[in-house]
């Protein structure tokens, strides 16, 4: 799996770049009709490179090989990141969204946390958002709980909604909703369980809410203020 999942990812690596880059006009104006399908290629591949990351964790979760790697890193800037590559994604649908990003100003977002692996759980929670809201908002926002001063990372959109019996079910691993009338899968599979495994190797928490079909749904991340790098200067903060 780990070696087929690698010789699938680099051609699909350069299909998602050089789509990219020609639906951006790198090489020269893009005629009307070709956009079309050039939006679907970029999509595709880029949805095919996240899923196969997803089969690579999940392999090595079953095989317990799956190795973390804790470092100091800046999880503003890694959403930010994040927020960056979506808005190129949402460049290219027909039907933009609006992307919201907040960050909590003055605060330290320094963490010790596996950034590969914490990245691609934010990055899972976006791409869901992207793929089950046709219009209206994706917001992302960054903070600290007021309480607990847990890292809190949250994705709300205007999408198509879970149930409440969905939900109960949601980070199970290949756990699939139903399709609604518009054929859209309400369920996240194979992502959310990733997700869940790598946030509770964070000694962190990850949950779900919506108010039900139609009416949008928030992910939330909540990582544990044990994993934050003590500051040196308390009066030192960042601001945005």
């Amino acid at each position: 799996v780990t070696i087929a999942s690698h010789q699938l990812r680099t051609p699909l690596t350069a299909i998602k770049g050089y789509s990219s880059m020609l639906l951006e006009g790198t090489y020269g104006k893009v005629p009307a009709y070709m956009k079309k399908p050039l939006r679907h290629i970029f999509q595709s591949a880029n949805a095919m490179v996240h899923m196969i990351s997803n089969y690579l964790t999940l392999s090595r979760i079953e095989r317990k090989k799956i190795e973390y790697k804790f470092e100091e890193s800046d999880l503003k800037e890694m959403v930010k990141s994040i927020f960056d590559e979506f808005k190129a994604v949402n460049a290219t649908k027909m039907k933009k969204l609006d992307l919201e990003l907040k960050i909590e100003k003055k605060e330290d977002y320094k963490a010790i946390v596996d950034a590969e692996k914490l990245r691609e759980v934010f990055y899972n929670l976006v791409d869901n958002a992207m793929k089950y809201t046709y219009e209206g908002f994706i917001k992302i926002f960054l903070g600290k709980d007021d309480k607990t001063g847990n890292f809190v990372f949250k994705v709300e959109d205007s999408g198509i909604g879970i149930r409440a019996d969905i939900l109960k079910t949601l980070f199970q691993k290949f756990s699939q909703g139903e399709e609604n009338g518009a054929g859209a899968v309400v369920g996240l599979g194979l992502g959310l369980y990733v997700a869940k495994e790598i946030v509770t190797a964070h000694k962190g928490k990850i949950w779900a809410e919506s108010k039900g079909e139609g009416r949008g749904s928030t992910f939330y991340v909540e990582i544990p203020a044990s994993s934050a790098v003590p500051k040196e200067d308390n009066s030192k903060e960042l601001a945005e």
